[in-house]
């Protein structure tokens, strides 16, 4: 099967309401190897590593990967970085947010389109807040969609949405030690569960008869997993996280293969 995989990582925002995100990059990195192992051959990373990230590079990706790709039967989209809702819209934020109420993905509308457009499963994978907006500027966010708009397809494509939270609530950065002493690392919980999932090392997870992680059995084994990775952490105060996902897929596709 032909697939396709694009990671985005936005750990800063215009913002101060947002705090920097410390395991962004390292998140991608666990993503993008994980996507390297099972041999999609097509890759992109945009981050705001070396400066801002806008909406322009992630649409430019998008339309990369899929007008080059003719046969492309999946296409992935992995985001790592602050999300807010408003009136129950899901925006993930990029470098110039909020200042600039485009510099954001509207997920709702990204997810619209893709199920109108030429590729048969997309996949959404959101490792993000899902709290409402605090302030003025933030719920002026208006974004856009990752996709252009294709002529009608005769049916609707399958569109799976992997969230880190469920609605209202955050997607937590854990500590996990001090480098040097002092200074707290953290990772990302969702992210870290996501990936041992998708690689076959999630207790509650096993390959079907086939060889194939679908998509509600990853749904399914996150729900219990990332709440178990949290108690597993003593942490010393009580937090909790919940993922959520909506599923639109059946017994046909698959996320993750293993075997020949």
């Amino acid at each position: 099967m032909s697939r396709a995989i694009l990671m985005i990582g936005v750990s800063t925002t215009a913002s101060n309401q947002f705090a920097a995100l410390q395991d962004v990059q390292r998140s991608i990195e666990r993503v993008h190897d994980w996507a390297k192992s099972q041999d999609i051959k097509f890759k992109i990373i945009l981050t705001d590593a070396a400066g801002p990230l806008g909406v322009d590079a992630i649409k430019d990706a998008i339309r990369k990967l899929i007008d080059e790709n003719d046969d492309l039967e999946q296409l992935i989209v992995y985001f790592s970085g602050h999300g807010v809702v408003n009136a129950y819209n899901e925006y993930w934020l990029l470098s110039r947010a909020p200042d600039d109420p485009n510099a954001a993905i509207n997920v709702e509308a990204s997810i619209t389109q893709a199920r109108m457009g030429p590729v048969p499963h997309v996949v959404f994978i959101s490792d993000a807040c899902r709290t409402a907006t605090r302030d003025i500027a933030t719920g002026r966010i208006s974004g856009s969609s990752l996709f252009d708009t294709w002529p009608s397809t005769d049916f609707e494509q399958t569109v799976d949405v992997f969230f880190a939270t469920k609605l209202g609530a955050p997607a937590l950065e854990i500590p996990v030690g001090e480098d040097p002493p002092g200074n707290h690392r953290y990772r990302s919980v969702f992210s870290e569960v996501l990936v041992d999932g998708l690689e076959n090392r999630l207790p509650n997870l096993q390959p079907d008869a086939q060889g194939f992680i679908r998509p509600r059995a990853l749904k399914d084994a996150l729900k219990a997993a990332v709440p178990a990775r949290l108690i597993a952490s003593n942490l010393p105060t009580l937090v909790s996280q919940a993922p959520d996902a909506r599923i639109t897929s059946g017994g046909v596709e698959w996320v993750a293969k293993f075997g020949a």
